[in-house]
């Protein structure tokens, strides 16, 4: 009893541990690469090699897979970078291998259990950004996220909020408003995934997330709807869309009359479709330019991973036709395309892309059913536009998250599931 208790204390305090760490972009670095925390990462290994002692026979070939996968950043144009590509190369292999460990361990999850947890956090996290739009608290925040992300860059662009959104927007401890955001957004999408499609839980979902629009007014929620959207396409019967619709906009006008919040970024949602937005040209069109200058100039098997400096002058000219500079980034511009799904395209080109993703597909199909791997690379794709570098422990973290939380619900009980009778 003591060590089934303790095992999934530990399972869930595993999981948790390693999604905030990735959600708040918490990361450490070798050189410019992005790694993993090794003290979550640990904590799955150590469940594993516990409570688990071997994988599976079924998960060799994913495993294998994983290994030789990352041999692909090894390519590129430029030897003098190779040190580069090394390291982003082994940040590529940890950062799988962790992820791959990161599903196994929430495979093992109890949905009903996990989903409870879930709710929790997110109802904390929505209570503290209510309390830090009303009150002055983000003065103790800020002092917080000072010492967190010491020695790296914070947000701190208060005029900029204002003139988008009308208010300051809350960060809690985290580095970026829209980091926040798409933390919310990730924890109620798989709170979603985990929950019976019923039209009750579809709305309370969607209200939530509205919720977090309106107090943090960030437009990636809008990736999240879609997210979401397509999870719960089975409760989209012929009459529920007016309802689905309905509970956000009612919960919205609540907290307008109850606490005087004004609906946010409309000025905002006016510059995106005037495309005068900086977040769309760093997400959307920034990327997409670079990605063609890149892919032309090194079309076969693009500049290899961490090998964007290279192509410094592909990058250069991506951002000069959005009017940006690459000297706003100093030492970092090779971070900043926030694509990452565009970003495995640059460093692998056309062909070693479409390996390399139809690799990874493979693996997910493997690990689960075909129907499941659809599933996740469709979320991942939408998601994947707020996210940036193809290291980033992010990605692949989520990517395999997604993957685990949608066979969990596969498999759950029929009897969970809701009736389809009219």
């Amino acid at each position: 009893m003591i060590l089934n208790r303790t095992k999934f204390c530990m399972r869930e305090l595993a999981v948790l541990l390693c999604l905030f760490p990735l959600l708040m972009s918490l990361h450490l670095y070798v050189g410019s690469t992005q790694i993993p925390g090794f003290f979550s990462v640990a904590l799955l290994f150590l469940y594993i090699f516990l409570f688990e002692k071997t994988l599976p026979q079924e998960y060799l070939v994913p495993c294998l897979t994983l290994l030789i996968v990352p041999a692909f950043s090894l390519y590129g144009n430029d030897l003098s970078y190779f040190s580069n590509r090394m390291l982003g190369f082994l940040a590529l292999t940890y950062s799988l291998a962790a992820a791959f460990a990161f599903f196994f361990v929430c495979k093992q999850a109890d949905a009903g259990k996990l989903r409870k947890i879930l709710h929790g956090v997110i109802l904390f996290l929505l209570i503290v950004v209510l309390v830090e739009r009303l009150t002055s608290i983000d003065t103790f925040f800020s002092s917080v996220r000072s010492f967190i992300y010491s020695g790296r860059g914070i947000y701190d662009a208060g005029e900029r909020d204002v003139s988008m959104v009308g208010f300051v927007r809350p960060m809690f401890i985290f580095s970026e408003p829209s980091h926040l955001s798409q933390a919310i957004g990730t924890l109620i999408l798989f709170a979603s995934i985990l929950s019976p499609k019923t039209l009750l839980n579809v709305a309370m979902y969607l209200s939530a997330l509205a919720v977090s629009y309106m107090l943090i007014g960030s437009p990636t929620t809008v990736l999240y709807l879609l997210c979401i959207g397509y999870v719960s396409r089975s409760a989209f019967r012929r009459g529920h869309l007016p309802i689905l619709l309905f509970a956000p906009l009612i919960t919205c006008l609540f907290l307008m009359l109850t606490t005087g919040i004004s609906i946010p970024g409309l000025a905002r949602f006016e510059r995106i479709l005037e495309g005068k937005d900086s977040s769309q040209a760093l997400r959307l069109l920034i990327p997409l330019e670079v990605t063609k200058q890149v892919i032309y100039e090194y079309p076969l098997l693009g500049v290899g991973i961490s090998g964007s400096e290279i192509a410094r002058e592909q990058f250069d000219k991506g951002f000069r036709k959005y009017g940006r500079s690459l000297s706003l980034y100093k030492d970092s511009w090779h971070r900043s395309i926030h694509s990452a799904l565009l970003n495995i395209f640059i460093s692998f080109g056309l062909i070693g892309g479409v390996v390399f993703l139809f690799s990874i597909f493979m693996v997910f199909s493997k690990l689960t059913n075909f129907e499941t791997a659809i599933d996740t690379y469709v979320l991942i794709s939408l998601i994947q536009l707020s996210i940036g570098d193809i290291v980033t422990p992010r990605l692949w973290f989520l990517s395999f998250g997604l993957l685990a939380f949608i066979s969990i619900t596969a498999t759950l009980d029929q009897k969970t599931q809701p009736s389809h009778r009219a």
